[in-house]
């Protein structure tokens, strides 16, 4: 399955954009500094970018490790599935008050419901497509956390039953007789 390597930079960017934003967006000439005749701050404009920015690294994470996930194929190849949805949820719901910050100066109450609609439709839109993907993809993501469980169940040496310790070549657990899992029982 590729290297994940790739993961770290975006961390490093989205963690940096937001703390800039944090920093910036502090200082007193950025507070006090007004954008023409807007009652929009240099300070919120700072935010925006910073924020604004972290999200669509975010978005563009995860659709890197849908991607990935993608061109690895087997069972993992599910979860890819589910990131872009779930990233695109998350992103518009924390991406409403990021855009909002900004634009709220310009807004009236009419636009604002327009807003308010356009980011309701688009994080309703998101669930359904997260739901979707899950109905669609749920054998695959069972059978990749049979997978996992039989691997944890295999490498901590214990049984499963009864959390006895397992001979390394055991088919029977020792103390409660089940069959360990992974090894034929007969």
């Amino acid at each position: 399955m590729g290297s994940w390597g790739w993961i770290g930079r975006y961390a490093a960017v989205l963690l940096v954009g937001v703390l800039l934003a944090v920093a910036l967006g502090e200082l007193t000439v950025f507070k006090q500094t007004m954008l023409g005749s807007t009652k929009l701050s240099a300070a919120g404009l700072v935010r925006f970018l910073g924020y604004g920015g972290a999200l669509v690294m975010l978005w563009l994470l995860g659709q890197r490790a849908a991607s990935q996930l993608h061109s690895a194929g087997g069972k993992a190849g599910h979860l890819g599935f589910l990131i872009l949805p779930l990233t695109t949820l998350i992103v518009l719901g924390a991406g409403y008050d990021v855009f909002l910050a900004i634009l709220r100066p310009m807004f009236g109450t009419s636009l604002k419901e327009v807003y308010n609609w356009v980011f309701v439709l688009g994080i309703s839109t998101s669930a359904v497509w997260l739901l979707v993907m899950l109905y669609q993809h749920s054998e695959g993501l069972i059978e990749l956390l049979k997978t996992a469980r039989l691997r944890a169940q295999r490498t901590d040496g214990r049984c499963a039953s009864c959390g006895a310790g397992l001979p390394e070549q055991a088919k029977f657990c020792p103390a409660c007789g089940k069959a360990t899992p992974g090894r034929p029982a007969g």
